[in-house]
């Protein structure tokens, strides 16, 4: 009956599954109930509203917060089995709105029950002539708390604690109301709010809030029950007893006190004692099956440490690699089988991540496949079915693999074991079978597959052409002859026994290698496969074959055996130095490599006693670590020095004692290495260690190694000095909480955000006030550098600080020189203006003594150009950039002058484009003149009789970088045959030698008034 025995464990899973499912039952039979009371009301079935006469009706509105409890239940658990997004969506929203319509019911019912009110709840639901009463208090209150653990139970992350707490208030209320009528006591009908429960409102609540219980066993306080621990055992065996006996003794006690059978004395006397009993029973009983469970642990915990020791034995000795991941993909289990197979020690590789054994391109896709797989626990799946898998050796080669993989879970953790095998020689094999299969497959498409119906006696009765071309016989020759005429001797009784028994019905089909004699005499290997075809008697018919030519496969296995007797030819020749001895020390076996490192020859050592010449401090370690080994420590690891050709070499050994079936030791097994070169490389690396401490200590800047979360792991003694700080007071702290950062909360806190940047990869420099020895303030050139793995991930921060104080101090000179110097320009600017202000004032009253007025025309050109610059220098002087001037506010201002000078009243009007260029002083003068020039001839010339003009200046920059500066107006124009290179008016030839002066040209367009298009290099401007 063993066989038939679950585990506690066992039990604990199928209690969930069957707790699942009760709660999926739970929900229908309250739906019913909801259902069988609301049907009862419009047909006025008493039965319906109420199981017996002179009982408690069951209220329209209990009846439908149990049909939307119900419906909730049954929708929560019919959306976990679905897995269509869109409609777990939809099912949740229609849980939400169900689980809210029974919160509100309740809601309402109670407001009536405090404010003593009729909202008519029931006559919304159901229309009905007869007056029905209102759901009980205490109903209402539970149907309020079953609504509040439904929308709990909907979220997406529920706390299940607080709804299956939730859901116990509202099963308590229930159950007071059942006890009500199996004590038959008024108490609790009078007792507060306890009050008017119909007999099927507590069952058909009970049954709700047991679903909801038990609609997550594994979480919150159901745990405790559906767990597989101790606990959760005697709770569930202890539960009922606790719920049932007293309330079964009670009623039955009652029961004879009210038929008179015994004194009220003797009820309560009765019911002590038969409490008393059944508990005694119930804890004797739980007592002995305790017992039970602990005597069936103790043997499967003897089975499980034998069952350890032998995996333990089968794991060391398997040639296959084993390796077991966590759930983090580190590595936790490496046998010597894997050590043998990448190359790499347990101690090498152990706590590594497994991307460490896998090529890089298949890391990405190998880790999402572990990762799927890791979601069905307890399962065992062959890994490379569909697509080939590679490992990656220590040296860094690749070698295909095939592998199975299992998943366990323990205390919630899944781990992954993979049994890996190397098939670098099968691969080699299959690949020359590959070969032969696909000359095989090409043939096939042209018939190459030989088949034939062979008659009883061996005659062919029916060939196909690539038979023909197998044996190169003709179709006709072959069907003048048998399979027994072309059969090797040797393969014909093997083949023609497999035939005897076809024929008696021993074996359905058979398959075999054979030899035919090919036509030209040479042998032809196939492969035969052979079955029998019967009438609907079951008499023999006749036979199927199909033949395969195999020569080329015999072929290429022949060669692949020399290759295998080559390649332990390899393994003979190994780097690792193996041997094998007995107890009394007598070697059974040395690889070739043994000898050649400490140069012997096999014969002299075999079958004697030879140890090799340790070096004097490493003896008494040797000797202690062998006496550790036994049954329980089988294989030790020893790294020691041997004296070799009077050199010393460094040597890891790995030692393993070899048992028999009954524990007694029969042989040692030692491989070992040379790891004289590791042990120099890690000599170098200390080394070069300590350089680097020297280097780190002595750099004159600031320096730091922090975590990424900006813990201080080192700092050199730079930085202490300037702090007055020893390396205790800030290593292993956070780095803001060190003095040099003491100044304000604002400096750590800008400190943490650039900890926070670079942790994310950012280089963070900025310059900072930092707090040294003595409360003294530097300011510091400060940076953080985040240090990454191979994968890009930060491991490490760089913090650099250099003192900047006398930088600083002498930027500050700068500073205030410069805006001594810019004061100083300002200065000579406006002097310039002022002084070219007098010269045009002299000009003024100069022109107004003339009586000429050629003469008085030219002093009032002098004054307009010399306005023109003044203007300039007034503009640089307002200006906050004293290099640069607006040109369009030059412009702007330029015209004004001229349109008040030459009383220009509105008829003309001017208009610019020029869109915010800014021109330096020695562009802007020129510039600024040969506008004063052109406006000037416009207003002179142009508008005659006051006529109606308008005048355009348009400034731009070409796509070559070239300065454009258009002026034009609507005017009379120029004379038909005027060229500016006769112009004898002294404006246009300043005009002309202005535009030379700026290194540009000049074009006219008379065709509609005047235009000036006039080119220059650019470089002596800015456009915003």
């Amino acid at each position: 009956m063993d066989k038939f025995k679950f585990s506690q464990r066992e039990k604990s899973y199928y209690l969930k599954v069957w707790q699942q499912n009760i709660c999926e039952i739970m929900s229908f039979l309250v739906i019913i109930f909801g259902l069988l009371a609301l049907w009862g009301w419009p047909f006025n079935m008493e039965n319906l509203k109420k199981f017996f006469p002179g009982m408690s009706t069951i209220e329209i509105t209990t009846a439908f917060g149990l049909i939307l409890g119900g419906a909730c239940l049954w929708l929560w658990r019919w959306k976990l089995k679905i897995k269509h997004k869109k409609f777990q969506a939809t099912i949740q929203f229609l849980i939400f709105i169900l689980a809210f319509f029974i919160v509100l019911i309740a809601f309402l019912t109670l407001l009536q029950s405090v404010f003593n009110a009729n909202l008519d709840i029931d006559r919304l639901l159901m229309q009905q002539p007869e007056s029905p009463g209102s759901t009980a208090p205490n109903t209402a209150l539970a149907f309020l708390l079953v609504g509040f653990a439904l929308l709990l139970l909907n979220v997406r992350h529920p706390n299940f604690l607080m709804v299956q707490g939730i859901a116990l208030g509202a099963w308590l209320i229930a159950f007071l109301g059942l006890l009500s009528y199996v004590y038959g006591s008024i108490y609790f009908y009078t007792a507060g709010i306890y009050t008017g429960m119909a007999i099927h409102t507590p069952i058909a609540l009970l049954l709700l809030t047991s679903g909801i219980l038990c609609a997550r066993p594994d979480r919150g306080i159901m745990k405790l029950l559906s767990g597989d621990g101790v606990g959760s055992i005697m709770a569930r065996r202890l539960l009922f007893v606790a719920l049932v006996v007293p309330i079964f003794v009670k009623g039955l006690c009652n029961l004879g006190y009210q038929q008179s059978f015994y004194s009220f004395e003797m009820a309560k006397a009765l019911e002590s004692i038969l409490d008393t009993i059944a508990f005694v029973s119930a804890i004797g009983w739980n007592a002995y099956k305790l017992n039970c469970t602990d005597h069936h642990r103790d043997q499967a915990e003897q089975a499980l440490r034998a069952s350890q020791a032998r995996f333990a034995g089968i794991l060391e000795i398997a040639s296959d690699a084993i390796i077991s991941v966590d759930g983090d993909r580190r590595i936790t289990l490496f046998n010597q089988g894997a050590e043998k197979i990448f190359g790499y020690t347990a101690d090498e590789i152990l706590g590594q991540s497994l991307d460490l054994l896998l090529p890089d391109r298949f890391a990405i896709a190998h880790r999402q496949h572990v990762s799927n797989f890791g979601e069905f626990a307890s399962k065992t799946r062959r890994m490379a079915a569909s697509r080939e898998i590679f490992g990656r050796r220590k040296d860094g080669t690749e070698f295909p693999a095939e592998a199975s993989i299992s998943t366990l879970k323990i205390n919630g953790e899944i781990i992954c074991t993979a049994f890996l095998r190397d098939i670098t020689e099968s691969k080699q094999a299959e690949e020359i079978r590959r070969e032969s299969e696909e000359r095989f497959r090409s043939a096939f498409d042209y018939a190459a597959i030989g088949m034939a119906l062979v008659g009883l006696d061996g005659n062919w009765l029916k060939v196909n052409r690539s038979l023909c071309e197998i044996t190169g016989y003709s179709e006709l020759e072959l069907l003048a002859t048998t399979f027994q005429a072309i059969t090797h001797p040797e393969d014909l009784e093997i083949d023609l026994n497999y035939m005897q028994k076809l024929l008696t019905g021993e074996i359905r089909f058979y398959q075999m290698e054979k030899r035919y004699f090919h036509k030209q005499g040479h042998i032809v290997w196939i492969l035969l496969s052979g079955s029998i075809v019967r009438n609907t008697e079951g008499e023999p018919l006749y036979f199927i074959a199909q033949i395969k030519d195999i020569t080329d496969r015999k072929i290429a296995e022949a060669a692949l055996r020399q290759s295998e007797e080559r390649y332990r030819g390899i393994l003979e020749d190994q780097t690792e130095l193996i041997s094998r001895f007995q107890p009394d020390g007598t070697l059974s076996y040395i690889n070739e490599a043994y000898c050649r490192f400490f140069g012997k020859k096999r014969e002299e050592l075999i079958g004697k006693s030879y140890a090799p010449v340790i070096f004097e401090e490493d003896r008494e370690k040797i000797d202690r670590l062998l006496s550790t080994l036994n049954a329980q420590n089988p294989v030790v690891t020893i790294e020691n020095r041997v004296i070799v050709a009077g050199e010393v070499r460094w040597t890891q050994w790995i030692n393993r004692i070899i048992f028999d079936d009954r524990g007694n030791f029969v042989e040692f097994q030692s491989v070992g290495r040379d790891i004289t070169d590791r042990k120099q490389a890690e000599d170098a690396l200390r080394a070069s260690e300590q350089r680097f401490h020297a280097i780190f200590n002595l750099t004159f800047q600031f320096v730091g190694l922090l975590s990424p979360d900006g813990i201080l792991l080192e700092v050199n003694q730079s930085a202490l000095d300037f702090g007055g700080l020893q390396r205790s007071d800030v290593v292993g702290r956070p780095y803001w909480e060190a003095q040099w950062w003491a100044i304000s909360a604002a400096t750590q806190n800008e400190l943490k955000n650039a900890i926070a940047r670079a942790a994310m990869g950012e280089f963070v420099r900025y310059e900072v006030n930092l707090q040294g020895a003595g409360n003294t303030l530097a300011t510091i050139d400060f940076s953080i550098k985040p240090v990454k793995d191979e994968r890009g991930k930060v491991i490490m921060l760089i913090a650099e600080g250099r003192d900047i104080s006398d930088r600083k101090q002498a930027e500050e000179l700068i500073k205030a020189s410069l805006i001594e110097k810019e004061v100083l320009l300002r200065e000579i600017h406006h002097r310039v203006k002022n002084n070219m202000q007098i010269i045009y004032s002299l000009l003024r009253m100069q022109a107004r003594r003339t009586s000429d007025d050629r003469i008085a025309a030219i002093l009032k050109d002098s004054q307009d150009r010399i306005k023109s610059m003044a203007l300039v220098h007034e503009k640089l002087y307002r200006s906050q950039d004293l290099s640069e001037i607006d040109l369009e506010e030059y412009v702007q201002s330029l015209a004004a002058s001229l349109f008040s000078s030459y009383g220009v009243s509105g008829n003309i009007v001017i208009e610019s484009k020029i869109n915010q260029f800014f021109l330096d002083i020695d562009t802007a003068i020129p510039c600024g003149l040969i506008l004063n020039e052109l406006i000037s001839n416009s207003l002179k010339y142009a508008f005659p009789g006051n006529a109606q003009g308008k005048i355009e200046v348009e400034f731009y920059v070409e796509e070559n970088k070239n300065n454009v500066l258009i002026f034009k107006d609507n005017g009379i124009g120029l004379p038909a045959d005027f060229d500016i290179e006769t112009a004898t008016s002294l404006g246009l030839k300043l005009v002309k030698r202005l535009v030379s002066q700026l290194d540009g040209t000049i074009d006219i367009d008379t065709s509609n008034g005047t235009q000036f298009r006039i080119a220059f290099a650019g470089g002596k401007g800015s456009c915003l």
